[in-house]
């Protein structure tokens, strides 16, 4: 949306939520800032601009480089023109680096002929960079100078000059340069430079190394005996004589606030402290996060869409009862004799009683309950059959009571003898139903039932008709009709 401001689209509707502190939005996501509002360089021809903590980059008009952040000239140096190397502006030109040479002149690279692309670095630098090349996988990529292949250091240093590979992070994608030259580079806070032409030292550096893109430099930083800092998440340093001796923190602690620590939470994890805000882990503690917006809940330390209203409450069978609870169902067994309604475990309804709109089919023991088409509760006894079976489709639920392993089970119903010994209305019909893996035969009711391709109806006591459905006949659980 914004400099800070991420919007996430969640059930087709979009939802705005404030990037944490000291971050900003950037790609579609909160990220650190990888630029100073303003700041401005090159990327090879083009102008890169740091535009709400992302760097956007614009090309110059045709004819012109880039050199100092700024788009310049309109034509190419001159290749072998004199030069001074000390005062030189290095810049990009139609896909080459322009520099001067060891003698004076300027010296044409021509990036693009082997896949790279000119970008300026460290002191108005202008290079050949590679996106992929075998030295560029070999790069890891840490802030500071790689130097490739210590061991062989006499490719390394050639008089008094350096030669060293580096990574460049330019508008999101790693650059690999190769065969810079420097007095000396910073690696791992030390000083590195040529001792001779086939050997290289190491200056580790008590304060800090910084390199201008030509020298390396430590810079000193002056401390009291016994002071400690963090160097990073593991890794304290304490002030020992004036000088800063770095130790690991030890039994999986931290380093926070400047000393090691059990370790609280991880850095950048995220948890809920209520069914709408959550927290987020920085420097080894919790702190607020954000606010999930609209009809969104926390849940597993995000904003989601809620599977349930708070207190809400639901039958998930005949004798389970189930309440929303934090954003989750929750269940529970009702209590022996009880059934569920409405969400609650009651008294189940007496045989005879009438049906009110809350009332399921239930199990009960070896007894079913159900409604009839009358609107009045009957109860079967099922002992003389072994089984009370709870049978739920798209549209009925239906208690009944059922033998195990009487019938062939062939995916149709089966017709009873006598199907409308209760009235015009209602038909009784067999079916075989698996089980936990056993089948079981039981006795049914619906308004209509299907026998093979023959839709079955009452048409008053003790009299059915039968029609023949040419494509098929369908039954739903109450209902059957022809396809």
């Amino acid at each position: 949306m914004n400099g800070t401001t991420l919007s996430i689209c969640i059930n087709n509707t979009w939802i705005n939520t404030e990037c944490p502190y000291g971050l900003i939005c950037n790609a579609d996501r909160c990220e650190t800032a990888v630029c100073a509002e303003g700041e401005s360089r090159c990327v090879g021809a083009a102008v890169s601009t740091c535009i709400n903590g992302a760097w956007v980059s614009s090309e110059c008009a045709s004819g012109q480089t880039c050199s100092n952040g700024k788009c310049m000239g309109g034509s190419a140096p001159i290749e072998g023109a004199p030069c001074n190397w000390r005062t030189y502006v290095e810049q990009c030109f139609g896909g080459a680096a322009y520099y001067c040479g060891w003698y004076d002149e300027v010296v044409r690279w021509d990036c693009a002929g082997g896949g790279g692309k000119c970008i300026s670095v460290e002191n108005d630098e202008a290079w050949c960079a590679y996106l992929d090349s075998e030295a560029y996988d070999q790069c890891d990529y840490d802030g500071q100078v790689s130097i490739w292949y210590p061991g062989w250091a006499e490719q390394l240093c050639a008089s008094d000059i350096i030669i060293f590979d580096s990574c460049h992070m330019i508008d999101g994608k790693m650059y690999f340069i190769e065969d810079r030259a420097a007095e000396s580079v910073c690696v791992e806070n030390s000083r590195v430079a040529c001792v001779s032409s086939d050997t290289i030292g190491m200056e580790p550096c008590s304060g800090t190394c910084s390199f201008d893109g030509w020298d390396a430099v430590c810079i000193a930083e002056p401390c009291t005996h016994g002071e400690t800092k963090c160097m990073n998440s593991t890794i304290v340093s304490t002030c020992v004589s004036g000088s800063w001796v770095s130790s690991e923190c030890v039994g999986g602690q931290v380093c926070n606030a400047d000393k090691c620590e059990a370790a609280v939470c991880t850095e950048g994890e995220m948890k809920c402290i209520s069914s709408k805000t959550m927290s987020i882990c920085r420097d080894n503690a919790w702190v607020l996060f954000m606010t999930c917006g609209g009809n969104l809940v926390c849940n597993a330390g995000k904003c989601e869409a809620a599977v349930c209203a708070e207190g809400e409450k639901k039958c998930v069978s005949g004798t389970t009862a189930s309440v929303c609870i934090g954003d989750s169902w929750v269940d529970s067994a009702c209590a022996s004799g009880l059934i569920c309604s409405a969400g609650k475990c009651e008294t189940p309804p007496s045989a005879g009683s009438d049906c009110d709109e809350t009332f399921k089919s239930v199990c009960l023991g070896l007894r079913a309950f159900n409604c009839n088409a009358s609107g009045k509760v009957t109860e079967w006894d099922c002992r003389a059959h072994g089984s009370c079976l709870f049978i739920q489709n798209d549209i009925s639920y239906e208690a009944h009571c059922g033998e195990k392993n009487l019938c062939e089970y062939d995916g149709r119903l089966d017709f009873g003898e006598y199907p409308c010994d209760d009235g015009p209305d209602i038909i009784y019909f067999e079916s075989c139903n698996f089980f936990d893996g056993n089948l079981y035969d039981v006795s049914r009711i619906a308004g209509s039932v299907c026998d093979g391709d023959l839709l079955h109806r009452c048409e008053g006591l003790g009299m059915h008709t039968a029609s023949t459905c040419p494509g098929g006949c369908f039954f739903d659980g109450w209902n059957a009709v022809c396809k």
